[in-house]
C-alpha cells in the first residue's frame, strides 16, 4: 500500500484536551487536524454534530438561493414545497442519519426550516408575522424533523437487522469509568426517546 505523507491527516476524537498527535510516516510527521470533510460530512475532534449542522444548514441556504426564482414563481405552493424538498432540504439534510441532536441543534433546524417558509411566502422580518401564521399559511409544520426521524429510524433498523460490524459498535459497551459531570445524551437515548420505546431492539 502506498501513502501520500502530504494529503494523509490525523485526528484523534476526545472530550479532554490532549498532547499532540507526533504519528510518522517514512521519517515525516503527519499533520493533525482538528476537522475533516469524509463523505461530505464534517468529523469534527469533540464528537458532536453541531458545526455540520450548522454547515449543512449554510449549504442549504446557498442552494435556496441559487433556486431563488423557483421558490418565489406564482405556482402552486405545494409544487414549489415538493421543490424545497427534493432541492433544499435534500441537502441540509444529507447525512442526518448519524446525527445526535441536542436541544440547541433541534431549534437550528426548526428555525432553518421557517426561514425557508418565510423566503417562499415573502415575508419580510420587519412585518412581525408571528412562527404560527406562517405555518398556517403554508399549511404545514414539523415536515423536516419528521424526515429526519424517518432516514434515522431506517438506519438503525438496516443496520440492528444485519450482522454488521456497526451493529456492534451500536450494541457495544464501552469500557472504563464515565466522565465527571453530566453524560452527553447518546444516539441509543435520543431514537427510544422520540420513538417512545423501551427496549431498542423491538
Amino acid at each position: 500500500m502506498k501513502i501520500n505523507k502530504s494529503e494523509t491527516k490525523v485526528q484523534m476524537v476526545n472530550r479532554r484536551e490532549h498532547k499532540a498527535l507526533d504519528i510518522r510516516v517514512g521519517g515525516e510527521k503527519i499533520k493533525e487536524v482538528q476537522e475533516y470533510k469524509y463523505l461530505g460530512s464534517l468529523i469534527t475532534r469533540d464528537g458532536r454534530n453541531q458545526k455540520e449542522i450548522r454547515s449543512r444548514i449554510e449549504q442549504a441556504k446557498r442552494v435556496f438561493f441559487q433556486k431563488g426564482q423557483v421558490f418565489r414563481a406564482k405556482i402552486d405552493l405545494g409544487v414549489r414545497l415538493r421543490f424545497l424538498r427534493a432541492y433544499v432540504w435534500s441537502v441540509a439534510l444529507y447525512g442526518c442519519a448519524t446525527w445526535t441532536i441536542g436541544t440547541l441543534d433541534r431549534k437550528r433546524i426548526e428555525a432553518f426550516k421557517l426561514w425557508c417558509y418565510r423566503k417562499m411566502l415573502r415575508i419580510k422580518w420587519t412585518e412581525k408575522v408571528r412562527n404560527e401564521e406562517v405555518l398556517r399559511r403554508i399549511r404545514g409544520d414539523r415536515v423536516i424533523w419528521k424526515m429526519l426521524v424517518k432516514r434515522r429510524t431506517r438506519m438503525i433498523g438496516h443496520n440492528l437487522r444485519h450482522p454488521v460490524r456497526l451493529a456492534t459498535v451500536l450494541e457495544g459497551m464501552v469500557e472504563g469509568k464515565n466522565w465527571k459531570g453530566k453524560p452527553r445524551q447518546s444516539y441509543e437515548d435520543q431514537i427510544l426517546k422520540i420513538q417512545g420505546a423501551s427496549p431498542l431492539y423491538i
